[in-house]
C-alpha cells in the first residue's frame, strides 16, 4: 500500500456533547467525515440524553474549553467553523475571538431548547451570539421556533417564514435559511441572501429524527469550505439530507432497525457520495 500525504480541509465544530451519538458534535463529526472533510471539536457542555431525549446539560469548565478552542486554533489550520449548542455568553465570546482571527466560513444552528423543552443556552448567551457572532456568519441555519424567537415574531405560516428570513438577515448574516419542518402539511425551508430569496420544499417523510438540524448546518459548512456558494450549499444540503431521512434508524436494545424514527444515517450518505473517512 502506497504511504502518501492526503491534504485534507479541517471544520472545526462548536457544540454540545451528545452520548446517544444523535446530535451534537458527534453527529457533526459524522457528517463531515462522509463528505471528505477533517472534523475537529471543542464542546461546550455534555448534555445527560439517550434514545428518549435530553435529561440535563452540563457546562465545560470555562478555562478548559478556552485551552481546547486555543490550541484547535492555534496548531490545525481551519477552513471552516460550525457552531451549534453554544450554551452561555462565556463560549459565544471565545467563539468570536477564533472566528475574528481565522476569517473563514462560519455556520450558525442557533439551538435554543431540545425537543422536550430544556433550554439549551441562557438569555445572555443568545443576547450575545445574535450581537456578536451573527454579525461574522455567512450562513444562520434556525427552525422556526428559533427564528420565532430571534426576529421577535411569531411563525404560523410560509409568509411568515419569509418575513422572519428578512429581519434575521438585519442582524449580519450574509445568508438565513429558515427551516420550516415544524410546520403543518409538507415542509418547506427557505434561503435568503438579501438578493435572492428561494424554497425548498419536499414531501413529508413519516419520521421523528434526532439531529437533522446538526446533519443539516454540518452539511453546509462541509459545502462551503469545498467552494460552494451559500445558495448552492443550500440546495445541495437539502438533497443530503433528503437522502439520510429516508435511511434513518434508531437504536433498539435488541440492536439497529431502519424504522420510521431516531438517527440519521451517515453510512449510506458515503456510500452515495463515494467517500470514506481518512
Amino acid at each position: 500500500m502506497a504511504v502518501g500525504k492526503v491534504y485534507m480541509k479541517n471544520i472545526l465544530t462548536v457544540a454540545g456533547y451528545d452520548p446517544s451519538s444523535g446530535a451534537g458534535i458527534v453527529r457533526d463529526m459524522d457528517t463531515f467525515f462522509s463528505l471528505g472533510m477533517h472534523g475537529l471539536s471543542a464542546p461546550t457542555c455534555s448534555v445527560v440524553q439517550g434514545p428518549g431525549g435530553v435529561v440535563a446539560l452540563n457546562p465545560t469548565p470555562g478555562k478548559l474549553f478556552k485551552e481546547i478552542i486555543a490550541i484547535v486554533g492555534k496548531e490545525i489550520p481551519l477552513h471552516g467553523i460550525k457552531v451549534g449548542v453554544a450554551c452561555d455568553a462565556y463560549y459565544v465570546r471565545e467563539i468570536v475571538h477564533i472566528v475574528k482571527l481565522k476569517r473563514i466560513p462560519l455556520v450558525i444552528d442557533p439551538v435554543i431548547t431540545a425537543k422536550n423543552g430544556l433550554r439549551l443556552i441562557t438569555d445572555a448567551g443568545l443576547g450575545t451570539m445574535i450581537a456578536r457572532l451573527f454579525p461574522l456568519a455567512t450562513v444562520v441555519t434556525p427552525n422556526i421556533d428559533e427564528a420565532s424567537l430571534i426576529s421577535g415574531m411569531k411563525i404560523t405560516k410560509e409568509e411568515h417564514m419569509e418575513e422572519a428570513a428578512r429581519a434575521i438577515l438585519e442582524k449580519g448574516p450574509k445568508a438565513v435559511v429558515v427551516k420550516g419542518g415544524h410546520l403543518r402539511g409538507d415542509p418547506v425551508d427557505i434561503f435568503f441572501d438579501g438578493e435572492e430569496l428561494v424554497r425548498w420544499k419536499r414531501r413529508r417523510l413519516k419520521r421523528v429524527i434526532h439531529g437533522t438540524g446538526c446533519s443539516f448546518s454540518a452539511s453546509m459548512i462541509s459545502c462551503l469550505v469545498a467552494g460552494c456558494s451559500p445558495k448552492d450549499a443550500f440546495f445541495a444540503s437539502e438533497k443530503l439530507m433528503h437522502e439520510m431521512l429516508k435511511e434513518s434508524y434508531r437504536i433498539d436494545k435488541q440492536g439497529y432497525f431502519y424504522i420510521s424514527t431516531g438517527i440519521m444515517n451517515h453510512i449510506k450518505l458515503r456510500e452515495r457520495t463515494g467517500t470514506k473517512r481518512p
